[in-house]
């Protein structure tokens, strides 16, 4: 916020990212999912990946969904508008999004203070939904619970598996203030997760330093924490981690910076904790870790969120190198989510709020051999078609508006080096029958993994004159047809070959659009935008002749002044001849549709606009004047490639006779 007053009132500028998340889940709905997740003092809130909404994602898209200091939650697989959220001290919602119904459901409705207490819960209580069963969830006090009709009853399936120090359980604050607001507990599980591979195989850690794992479901567990070298009893785990490769494979993390031991401490177990060999490796000395995470495609792939922002390691922690994302300052990574179905990863910071990485796969795929070759492109995931109507605007500049993802089919290729300016590389668009479609322009040339989206349309139009930057701004500037769902070819070329990859283009649900509308809305956008493309480079070479017969006058008047009068009565009647094939084609250059009638280009480029805009076959009325404009394009490209040949010619013998240097010949327009 800012004041011009010395505080007695203030202007909010709300128009950058800033929060402050702890824990983040992504749920399962389709066609894009939400992001659900807690902020100190300012509770747990939901919001989409992405809206259909032009405008972006703004903070009217999001919805709170509990109180307090809001940390995890966990949406019902299948019906992600049930969501379970928590609070300090194991306060547990159970909500309801469609009715806003919202339930305490905490297996411990008491509160008081912790001595007082039969479960301790921490200020940041895990809720960690199991793999094996949809309503299958785990929380953690220091006791672990399991629910089975999601957090309508809980279940302890675990003693105390914390140290249950009574030093620790004391009164907290002091000696001016004391502060039971059960925020302030330890003794605590801080992390839970049940193994992928194996029901029943569960890993938890405390924050007084305990590594508990059993196989069993909870009948039986085991102590491991001690096996863990070079780590002194007491240390807070930050992350467990199950292996998605072998049941006994674990990651653990633990965080030592309130110990004044800042460095990272990341350790892998093969042996389900009988050993851990510590893999934090070369991560920069005081980056201690939140947590550690493998990525669920490439198991030698793991992703550290630390303090000093997030790492990487190829070979599972032998070395680590930053990730180096754009538009991400170096900030602390609190939690780490894969999302199973778009493989988007999706990041909980402090200071930059979410962030989502759009599609891994380069991350996933990258290999020794293609770093080591000159170039790669990636195979995409699908790319959904979806409407994106304009729903806001006007809204000024101080309102936050996350961008929503690149709309279309998002391609990575990889260059070994720089490419400057000069060096060949060309991406373009090939439809099922093997017909380039579009060439995809302004691609970004820089060493490592680049990235670019086809925002599924053929190429535009060819154009009479550039855009200008006001139109591009406001309506994105003259596009092509839309590409009908189904399988394309992105093809790169580059100086060291060609690389090809398959796109497949997938259609909202929330769109009722058969395949024949689409293809008839393509069918008829094909037609309009080549009936443009035809006028306006006939449009453009009458442009050139005017601009040559103007400028014989002018050399005329300077080097030829006897003669100039009898060339300029010559030349005004070609220019006039010019002007009236012309002026029904297409308005003058620089004119206004606000100021003149448009003509036959303005009249098509319109109803291309209105029937490429949608995801609809094109109305009987729009088919009509499409018909009626076809009437009007027949005759007047006719005309149009008659003076740009015939006339041309002839022009120019006549202005030689005269002693004028000749024009240059034009050829005619091709009539698609």
């Amino acid at each position: 916020s800012v004041s011009y007053d010395r505080g007695e009132t203030w202007d909010v500028v709300n128009n950058i990212p800033l929060g402050q998340f702890y824990q983040i889940h992504a749920d399962d709905r389709a066609p894009f999912y939400q992001v659900t997740g807690g902020l100190q003092d300012n509770g747990t809130w939901t919001g989409p990946s992405r809206v259909r909404s032009s405008t972006g994602i703004l903070n009217e898209h999001w919805r709170m969904v509990s109180f307090g200091d809001g940390f995890h939650a966990y949406s019902r697989p299948g019906d992600p508008d049930i969501v379970i959220s928590e609070s300090q001290g194991g306060s547990i919602i159970l909500q309801d999004l469609r009715s806003g119904e919202q339930q305490s459901v905490s297996p411990q409705p008491r509160s008081g203070r912790v001595a007082t207490l039969k479960y301790r819960f921490n200020w940041n209580t895990p809720i960690i939904g199991s793999p094996h069963g949809a309503s299958s969830v785990f929380f953690g006090g220091n006791v672990l619970f399991q629910t089975r009709d999601f957090g309508k009853s809980w279940e302890p399936i675990s003693g105390d598996l914390t140290t249950n120090d009574p030093e620790k359980l004391k009164s907290a604050g002091g000696p001016v203030w004391y502060d039971n607001s059960t925020a302030e507990n330890y003794c605590t599980i801080i992390s839970v997760n049940e193994s992928p591979l194996k029901a029943g195989l569960i890993w938890v850690g405390t924050d007084d330093g305990n590594v508990q794992v059993t196989a069993n479901g909870g009948r039986q567990w085991t102590n491991v924490a001690a096996n863990v070298p070079g780590i002194p009893a007491g240390s807070p785990v930050s992350h467990v981690e199950p292996s998605r490769t072998a049941p006994d494979t674990a990651y653990v993390a633990f965080d030592r910076h309130l110990l004044d031991d800042y460095r990272p401490h990341i350790f892998k177990t093969l042996d389900a904790g009988r050993s851990f060999t510590r893999i934090s490796g070369n991560l920069p000395e005081k980056a201690y870790v939140h947590i550690v995470r493998e990525d669920p495609k490439n198991p030698k792939l793991l992703y550290a969120g630390t303090e000093l922002g997030l790492y990487a390691s190829w070979d599972g922690g032998a070395d680590w190198q930053p990730l180096l994302l754009k538009n991400m300052p170096k900030v602390a990574v609190h939690d780490i989510v894969i999302h199973p179905r778009e493989n988007d990863l999706i990041l909980a910071t402090h200071g930059r709020s979410v962030l989502i990485l759009d599609d891994i796969a380069p991350l996933q795929r990258m290999t020794a051999e293609i770093a080591a070759g000159p170039a790669h492109l990636f195979d995409p995931r699908p790319a959904w078609r979806y409407a994106t109507p304009m729903r806001a605007y006007g809204i000024g500049n101080r309102v936050f508006a996350g961008p929503n993802p690149p709309y279309g089919a998002i391609l990575s290729y990889y260059l070994k080096e720089k490419l400057d300016a000069k060096a060949p590389l060309k991406l373009e668009i090939l439809d099922g029958a093997g017909k380039v479609i579009r060439t995809v322009d302004k691609l970004p040339r820089d060493a490592g993994v680049n990235r670019v989206a086809w925002d599924l349309r053929y190429d535009g139009p060819a154009l009479r004159v550039p855009p200008s930057p006001r139109e591009v701004e406001f309506g994105g500037g003259p596009r092509g047809p839309q590409a009908v769902p189904g399988i394309y070819t992105a093809r790169l070329t580059t100086a060291a070959g060609k690389f090809e990859t398959r796109i497949e283009i997938q259609l909202d649900p929330a769109l009722k659009s058969t395949p024949q509308d689409l293809a008839a809305q393509r069918d008829a956008a094909l037609r309009l935008r080549d009936m443009v493309s035809t006028l306006n480079s006939a449009l453009k070479r009458m442009d050139g002749l005017r601009t040559q017969l103007q400028a014989i006058d002018k050399t005329a008047a300077e080097q030829a002044p006897a003669q100039a009068a009898a060339w300029a009565k010559v030349t005004a009647g070609y220019i006039q001849e010019i002007d009236r094939v012309s002026a029904p084609l297409g308005m003058k250059p620089g004119g206004s549709r606000l100021e003149d009638a448009p003509m036959l280009a303005e009249d098509l480029s319109g109803l291309l606009g209105q029937i490429a805009g949608g995801n609809s076959a094109p109305t009987a009325a729009q088919m009509a004047l499409l018909a009626e404009y076809e009437k009007r394009y027949t005759p007047g490209i006719a005309g149009a490639n008659k003076l740009l040949d015939t006339a041309a010619r002839e022009w120019n013998d006549n202005l030689r006779k005269l002693g004028a240097a000749g024009l240059i010949t034009a050829a005619p327009a091709e009539a698609k």
